[in-house]
């Protein structure tokens, strides 16, 4: 079972693409870490996932909730 299903998915502030057709499948019991240098869109695809970012694009979006946690720190 799929907890977290993107497909195509893309986010744009103020006309800047910051994240282009990005594809993922989270199953569950997986276990993901996202890894990347500053500026390349970790914190933006996460957003997306958790619903404070809403797409400008993107197909077959599914997130199931109250079965799954999501961790998500900032640095500071």
């Amino acid at each position: 079972m799929s907890l977290v299903k993107m497909r195509d998915v893309s986010v744009s502030y103020g006309g800047q693409i910051i994240l282009s057709h990005v594809s993922l499948r989270i199953a569950a019991g997986e276990i993901v870490t996202i890894v990347g240098p500053n500026g390349s869109g970790k914190t933006s695809l996460l957003r997306t996932i958790i619903g404070a970012v809403k797409p400008s694009q993107g197909h077959n979006m599914t997130i199931v909730n109250g079965i799954s946690r999501i961790g998500y720190m900032t640095g500071g």
